[in-house]
């Protein structure tokens, strides 16, 4: 797939691979195909879990 994006904890107990479009983190993110529109390339939206067992703030970031 060509992208992805992330949606990951902040201020969680690791730092969260989001650097790569895979969903190759330590803490086992779920993937869902992901398209932005109708028309456009299907991506994949990488949804990390929190390791800190405190409900994190959540934020998504585009993959580079």
């Amino acid at each position: 797939m060509p992208g992805a994006v992330h949606v990951h904890p902040v201020e969680d107990a690791i730092e969260h691979d989001t650097a790569t479009p895979a969903a190759d983190c330590v803490c086992g993110p779920l993937v869902f195909p992901y398209r932005d529109d109708d028309d456009g390339p299907v991506l994949e939206l990488v949804v990390h879990h929190a390791l800190d067992c405190c409900g994190a703030e959540w934020i998504a970031q585009d993959a580079p």
